[in-house]
């Protein structure tokens, strides 16, 4: 029988995405919880995946729309690209990405392959556009 396990993804939660209108004034209530559910899968043993976007300023990870437009955003380094504020992130693990699913463009599979994980539990912010696969 072949072991599986469950792990926790936290999706986007970056300062920037609580400048968007209706996340703001929800920033609170959104890092308690998504602390709730770090503390319960330490308290479990299961592995926690941050995922952040971040891009370059090169234009070598902006997207077509980003292109299109001729300007990008979430640049590396930049303060709007920080994990928010009251976070959890001790003995996290994190994978940045670039693009709207977590798991184009970098090892996060290849991350869950090797630990076996099955199964996963998501949350963040617009966390519903960050998964295609």
């Amino acid at each position: 029988m072949t072991h599986t396990r469950d792990a926790l993804v936290l999706v986007d939660l970056q300062k920037a995405f609580f400048d968007e209108e209706g996340l703001a004034e929800r920033q609170t209530a959104i890092v308690d919880a998504s602390n709730r559910l770090i503390d319960a899968a330490h308290s479990a043993d299961l592995p926690i995946y941050v995922i952040p976007t971040e891009h370059s300023r090169d234009e070598s990870t902006w997207t077509l729309n980003m292109l299109e437009a001729g300007t990008g955003f979430l640049f590396q380094g930049d303060e709007g690209t920080q994990i928010v504020p009251g976070l959890k992130t001790t003995d996290t693990t994190k994978v940045e990405k670039t693009r709207d699913s977590a798991f184009f463009g970098t090892d996060l599979n290849m991350r869950f392959v090797n630990k076996r994980i099955s199964r996963i539990i998501l949350a963040g912010v617009s966390t519903h556009g960050c998964v295609a696969q």
